[in-house]
């Protein structure tokens, strides 16, 4: 549970700080974050939901492709 809260803070930031100094485009990376806070409450629950690690893996495997699309725009 460590690692989901640290990777996720440190995409959080990494795309911040892209955000601010390459371009514009790396706004479109912060669905992720809604993303994490929403399978963070599910994870808390307590609840056995074996959906959601397939779900997980679907969203950081479609994150990872939207950022190296919005590489190709940095000004």
């Amino acid at each position: 549970m460590f690692l989901f809260v640290l990777y996720t803070m440190f995409t959080f930031l990494f795309n911040f700080v892209d955000f601010i100094s390459a371009s514009y485009y790396f706004g479109i990376n912060f669905w992720y974050l809604i993303y994490a806070i929403y399978a963070f409450g599910k994870l808390m629950d307590g609840k056995k939901i074996t959906t959601l690690r397939y779900i997980s893996f679907i969203y950081v495997a479609a994150y990872a492709v939207v950022y190296c699309f919005t590489l190709r725009y940095q000004t």
